[in-house]
């Protein structure tokens, strides 16, 4: 995979304890502050936001050596209020992004990201033995825990390419978060692919 010049500058919200990988719809509490604001910002604009872990917990006000280099562009899908001031916010990632900067706008944070070009260098034969291992390892795991692999059955047989096979597959599996960050942070094909395994 190679970096783009494509740059984009988005709300930024930071997330802790989770990892968010692309192509997963997934729903997240926040409370008033800035990244509600950033959110509220991204719905009046393109709806995209830069979600990014922080590396420590402890830091209230996180500064850009306290976040992950590597976080994930999303789509707002809906925001619903909360009681206590809160909103659940859905999303829908798309695609892996580095982070170059970190700025202050009105009430939030603002990122400056460089996204990524999928270009798998594997040749078609490659691709479908390494496809066929992963799918072979995760049905060994789901026959163990049938539970997470039961609503991913039928989109598990239709994936064919192999990045993104990798990252369904770890998205669906109970781990943590820094073991999905570790996936994240593999934009190579070949290197996710031995992450995975």
């Amino acid at each position: 995979m190679q970096m783009t010049e494509n740059v984009k500058t988005l709300p930024c919200v930071v997330i802790a304890g989770m990892t968010l990988l692309p192509d997963v719809i997934i729903h997240f509490d926040l409370q008033h502050g800035g990244s509600l604001s950033g959110v509220n910002a991204a719905m009046l604009g393109s709806q995209e936001i830069f979600i990014v872990t922080r590396k420590n917990d402890e830091a209230e006000q996180p500064e850009l050596e306290d976040l992950y280099k590597i976080g994930t562009i999303a789509k707002v899908r809906q925001i619903v209020k909360m009681p206590d001031n809160e909103m659940r916010v859905m999303v829908e990632s798309i695609e892996r992004a580095e982070i170059i900067s970190l700025s202050e706008k009105d009430d939030y944070q603002v990122a400056e990201v460089h996204t990524f070009v999928e270009e798998s260098p594997l040749k078609s034969a490659e691709n479908k033995a390494m496809c066929r291992d992963i799918e072979e390892r995760f049905s060994a795991f789901v026959s163990y825990f049938p539970r997470v692999g039961k609503s991913f059955e039928k989109q598990f047989s239709t994936i064919k390419d192999l990045g993104h096979l990798c990252d369904i597959v770890i998205a669906n599996m109970p781990l943590e978060y820094t073991d999905k960050q570790r996936v994240l942070e593999a934009y190579d094909i070949r290197e996710r692919y031995r992450v995975v395994r």
